[in-house]
C-alpha cells in the first residue's frame, strides 16, 4: 500500500505539470542549521528565496526525512503514540512562480477526494484567520463553509523558515477517524486529539519578513506542500495508528517472532520505527559517531537495543530485521540495496559494542535508583558519573527513570559537562603570538576577507595590514592585504616561505584563515627587525614544499574517488591530511579493508595517475556543481559559488592547491590501512620520489631480512644434519652385528632401514673401522644397497678393491664411485645380496 499510494501521487503530479525529482539524501546540504532533512521543502530552501534557482518551476517529491535530534525531535515519543516517527515520508508539490493558492488547492483536493476517494464527510480544512482568499477559494470548491473550515489565528497556520526571510500562511487539511477516538474539532485552543489527523499542509509563501518584523509581498509566491505518507497510508488501510499498517507489522511481526515476546508493544514500535532512520541514515553515508548527527544515529541504534533488551531479548537484532525492511523499501529506495553490506556491518557493530554498556550501566542505575520514588530527581553528578565513567548515555538514564516517573537533573549534567570541556581546553593552550580577535574583526570589517591570489604565482608582493609580535621573542603574527601563503584548509597543511621588508626577513612557519575569512600568518624574524603596519613586503613561498603538497593533494581526491568506486558509495571524507611528504585519508567504512582490495585500490589510483588527467579547476555555482557529481563534505557551509577541481572522473568541491597533470604525483604507494574510530578507517600514503625512497628502503630491508633469513636456515640446516648425523650415527653403532674372521682380516656385516643414501654417505667417516672391512647393508627403492669401508691397510691394496668391484659389477650390481676407502654399490635384486656377501668373503680369504 505504501508504495502504491507514493507511486499515484507522483504520477498525479506528473499528469499535472510537475516534474518529479528524487528524495534528496537526508544530510541537509549546505545547510549547517539543520542536523538532518525534516521536510519535503528543506532541499528547495533557497529556490524560495529566489525562484531564479529553481531547475523546474513545478516539482513533486517523496522526500525522506528524520525528526531526532536539535529543534525537531521526535525521538523520545516513538513507540508511545500512533504517529510519531525518527524516519517517515513526505509527499510534497512545489510551485516556484508557477501556481498559487488557487491552483495548489485544487490539485490538492482532486488528489484527495478523486483519486484517493477518501469521503468528503471526513474531511475538515483550516485556514490562517487572516487569509480570506485562502477560505474563498476552498469554501468555493467544497461549499463546506464555516461549518468545516475553520479560521486558525495561531503559528501553526502561519509558517515562516526562520526570523527573516520567505514565510506566509498555511492551510491544513485534516481527516476524522471517528467518533471512537477523543478529539475536537480543529480550531483555536481545541486538542483534535487522536480522532482528527493531519494528513496534507499547504503552504502559500508569499511574504518576506524583514528584520524590523515588517512583512512584505514576494515578487514571485510559491507553493509548498507536504502530505504524510505513513498517515495516509493508514486512512487507505483503514486503521488509526500508523504502526498498524502493513509495512510496520511485518516489521513487528519478525520482530516479535524473532524475541519471543509478543508483549510490550510500545517496544516493537520502537524498534521497527528505529530500524528504518538507522538504515536510512547509514545508506546516507552517517556512520555513528559522539558528535552531530553522528551522536543522533548512534542514540537512535542505542534506543532500540535498550527496548530489545527490555524485551529480555540480549543477542543482536536489528540486522536480523533488515531483510523485511528492504523487502519492503527496496525497490524504491535502492540505496538500502546498494549500502546493504554497511547496514549489516554497522548495526551489529554497534548492538554489540552497546550491550555490555547497557547491561553494566543498567544494573548500575539500578543501584543508584532503588531507594528513589516517584517524583525524585536523580543528580547530575550522579548521571555524569554514569556517562563520564561509564560511558552510559544521558538519554538512556533519561529514558529508564521516565518509565518510573523518575527525572534527572539535566541542567547540573550539562554544567559537568562544561567544566569537563573548559578543563580539556586549557589543557591544550598555548603560548603563541596571536592577533587579538579584536584585531582580526577590525581587519575584517575595513578590508573584508583576504585575497589569495598564490594558485599561479610563487612571488608576490603585499601591505601588512596588522602586526602583533610576542614579547621577548623573535615570533610575531601578520595580517596582509594579499597573499600568495595558502592557509592551513581542508586538512592540507599551509604553506611556508619567506616575507621580506625593508628591514627584516621572516621566515613564515604557518599560516592559518580566521573565522571571518581573514589570514594569518605565524613567523619568525631571520634577519633584522619586525615590519610595520602599512610597509611593502615581498612575498615568496618554498616551491618544493608547495609541490608536494600539491602533488599529495591530488593524490588524496583520486584516492577518495577510487575508494567509493571499489568499496561503495557509503565511503565519504571523514578527515585527512595532506603534508608535503605523505597524506592521510580517514573516511567511512564499518569493516576492515582486506590486502587484496587494498592492492586493487592502489593499482587503480596509480593507472589513474599515468593516465595523464588534466587538472582542471573552475568556478560554478554551488548547486550546480552538485547536481553535476561534484562531492563536497557533509555538512559543510559553502558560498553561493564554489571551486570545482576535476582530475577525470574525480570531482570534487575543494579550494586547495594541485598539480597541472595528475601524472607529475608520479606514483603512489599505500603504506597502512588502519581503524581510528567505530567505522572509520584510514590510508596512511607516500607519492613520488618518496613513493620510490620508500620502496627501495623497503626492497632493501627485505633484502637484508631475506639474507638474514638464509643465513639462519644455513646454520639451523647445519646444525639439524649434525643432528640427524649423529642420529644415524647411533643408529648404525648399535645395529646388530655379523662377525666373520678371515686370515688377519676381521669383516662385520651390518644390516639397517629407513636411513637415506646421503646419510648413510655422510657417516662413513664417523663408523670406518680402524681394522678390517665393516659393510653396511640397507634397501634403497626395493634393491639392496652397500657400502663397502675398508680400513687404511686394506685401502692400500689395489688389486683386492679392483677385484671386489669386478666381482660385483659382473656377478650381482653396480659400483658407484665413491671416496677411495668406500665401495658403493647397488645390486640387482633381493636375493644378489646373499650371494654377493659370499662372494666377498671368498675374496678376501683368498686374498689375506
Amino acid at each position: 500500500m505504501i508504495d502504491g499510494l507514493r507511486k499515484r501521487f507522483i504520477d498525479f503530479f506528473v499528469k499535472n505539470g510537475h516534474i518529479n525529482l528524487p528524495s534528496a539524501s537526508l544530510v541537509p546540504k549546505e545547510d549547517p542549521s539543520l542536523m538532518f532533512v525534516n521536510a519535503g521543502m528543506v532541499p528547495f530552501k533557497d529556490y524560495f528565496a529566489d525562484v531564479r534557482k529553481a531547475p523546474f518551476s513545478s516539482i513533486v517529491t517523496a522526500q525522506k526525512c528524520v525528526r531526532a535530534g536539535g529543534k525537531h525531535n521526535d525521538l523520545e515519543n516513538v513507540g508511545f503514540t500512533k504517529r510519531h516517527h525518527t524516519f517517515f515520508e513526505m509527499l510534497g508539490n512545489f510551485s516556484f512562480g508557477c501556481y498559487f493558492k488557487e491552483r495548489a488547492i485544487e490539485l490538492a483536493w482532486k488528489f484527495v477526494t478523486e483519486e484517493l476517494k477518501l469521503s468528503k464527510e471526513k474531511l475538515y480544512i483550516t485556514v490562517y484567520h487572516e487569509d480570506d482568499e485562502a477560505f474563498g477559494i476552498w469554501d468555493k470548491l467544497t461549499g463546506f463553509g464555516k461549518r468545516k473550515i475553520k479560521r486558525i489565528s495561531t503559528s501553526d497556520n502561519f509558517w515562516q523558515m526562520g526570523d527573516i526571510g520567505p514565510c506566509g500562511p498555511c492551510s491544513e487539511i485534516f481527516y476524522d477517524h471517528g467518533e471512537h477516538l477523543a478529539g475536537d474539532i480543529p480550531e483555536d485552543n481545541k486538542d483534535p486529539g487522536e480522532r482528527y489527523v493531519e494528513i496534507w499542509n499547504l503552504v502559500f509563501m508569499q511574504y518576506i519578513r524583514e528584520r524590523s518584523g515588517k512583512l512584505r509581498h514576494m515578487e514571485c509566491p510559491c507553493i509548498d506542500t507536504g502530505m504524510g505518507l505513513e498517515r495516509v497510508t493508514a486512512i487507505l488501510e483503514g486503521t488509526d495508528d500508523n504502526y498498524q499498517t502493513k509495512l510496520f507489522q511485518a516489521i513487528v511481526k519478525e520482530s516479535q517472532k524473532i524475541t519471543g515476546n509478543k508483549d510490550n508493544q510500545a517496544a516493537h514500535k520502537v524498534i521497527a520505527d528505529h530500524l528504518r532512520s538507522a538504515s536510512f541514515l547509514i545508506a546516507d553515508g552517517v556512520l555513528p559517531g559522539n558528535t552531530g548527527r553522528e551522536y543522533v544515529l548512534r542514540r537512535i541504534i542505542r534506543r532500540a537495543v535498550r527496548y530489545s533488551h527490555a524485551l529480555g531479548f540480549d543477542a543482536v537484532l536489528l540486522p536480523k530485521l533488515f531483510w523485511v525492511l528492504e523487502k519492503h523499501m527496496g525497490a524504491y529506495y535502492q540505496e538500502l540495496t546498494r549500502a546493504k553490506n554497511l547496514i549489516l556491518n554497522t548495526l551489529t557493530l554497534e548492538e554489540e559494542s552497546f550491550r555490555n554498556t547497557l547491561k553494566s550501566g543498567m544494573k548500575l542505575l539500578e543501584e543508584v535508583s532503588s531507594s528513589m520514588r516517584e517524583g525524585d530527581t536523580l543528580s547530575g553528578d550522579v548521571a555524569f558519573t554514569l556517562y563520564d565513567t561509564h560511558g552510559f548515555p544521558l538519554d538512556i538514564t533519561i529514558d529508564i527513570l521516565k518509565e518510573k516517573k523518575i527525572s534527572v537533573d539535566e541542567a547540573r549534567f550539562t554544567e559537568r559537562m562544561k567544566m569537563q570541556r573548559l578543563l580539556a581546553q586549557a589543557s591544550r593552550t598555548q603560548d603563541t603570538a596571536r592577533i587579538s580577535s579584536n584585531e582580526v574583526e577590525e581587519v575584517f570589517l575595513e578590508h573584508g576577507k583576504t585575497p589569495f591570489t598564490g594558485y599561479e604565482r610563487f612571488a608576490g608582493s603585499a601591505i601588512v595590514l596588522a602586526v602583533t609580535e610576542k614579547d621577548a621573542s623573535n615570533e610575531l603574527t601578520i595580517i596582509l592585504n594579499q597573499t600568495i601563503f595558502y592557509p592551513e584548509s581542508g586538512g592540507q597543511e599551509s604553506d611556508q616561505g619567506v616575507i621580506e621588508g625593508e628591514n627584516a626577513t621572516l621566515k613564515v612557519e604557518k599560516v592559518y584563515k580566521s573565522t571571518e575569512g581573514v589570514i594569518l600568518h605565524e613567523c619568525k624574524i631571520i634577519g633584522g627587525q619586525a615590519v610595520s603596519k602599512g610597509e611593502k613586503v615581498n612575498l615568496k613561498i618554498d616551491i618544493d614544499r608547495r609541490n608536494g603538497l600539491a602533488r599529495n593533494h591530488s593524490a588524496t581526491h583520486i584516492l577518495h574517488h577510487v575508494l567509493r568506486k571499489i568499496l561503495g558509495v557509503h565511503v565519504s571524507q571523514r578527515g585527512s591530511l595532506v603534508a608535503p611528504n605523505r597524506l592521510r585519508f580517514d573516511f567511512s567504512h564499518s569493516q576492515s579493508i582486506t590486502e587484496e582490495e587494498l592492492s586493487k585500490v592502489e593499482d587503480c589510483v596509480n593507472l589513474m595517475i599515468w593516465d595523464d588527467h588534466s587538472v582542471k579547476t573552475e568556478i560554478k555555482k554551488t548547486d550546480d556543481a552538485i547536481r553535476d557529481g561534484a562531492i563536497g563534505l557533509f555538512g559543510e557551509k559553502y558560498d553561493d559559488t564554489v571551486r570545482v577541481v576535476s582530475i577525470g572522473e574525480a570531482v570534487e568541491l575543494c579550494g586547495g592547491t594541485h598539480v597541472k597533470k595528475s601524472s607529475s604525483i608520479g606514483l603512489i604507494k599505500i603504506l597502512s590501512a588502519s581503524s581510528v574510530a567505530h567505522c572509520v578507517r584510514r590510508i596512511e600514503a607516500v607519492t613520488h620520489i618518496t613513493a620510490l625512497q620508500y620502496m627501495r628502503e623497503e626492497k632493501q630491508a627485505q633484502l637484508q631480512q631475506l639474507n638474514e633469513n638464509q643465513l639462519k636456515f644455513r646454520a639451523m640446516q647445519k646444525s639439524h644434519q649434525k643432528e640427524i648425523t649423529s642420529a644415524y650415527y647411533s643408529l648404525i653403532t648399535n645395529a646388530e652385528a655379523q662377525t666373520e674372521r678371515h686370515g688377519s682380516v676381521e669383516i662385520v656385516i651390518k644390516k639397517v632401514q629407513g636411513i637415506a643414501r646421503e646419510t648413510l654417505l655422510n657417516s662413513v667417516s664417523g663408523i670406518r673401522p680402524k681394522t678390517g672391512i665393516l659393510i653396511i647393508c640397507t634397501e634403497l627403492d626395493k634393491v639392496p644397497y652397500l657400502l663397502i669401508i675398508l680400513d687404511k691397510e686394506i685401502c692400500k691394496n689395489i688389486s683386492f678393491i679392483d677385484s671386489t668391484k669386478e666381482m660385483i659389477s659382473k656377478s650381482h650390481g653396480k659400483v658407484t664411485p665413491s671416496v677411495p676407502y668406500v665401495i658403493q654399490a647397488t645390486l640387482r635384486e633381493k636375493e644378489a645380496l646373499d650371494l654377493c656377501l659370499k662372494s666377498l668373503s671368498k675374496l678376501v680369504a683368498s686374498t689375506f
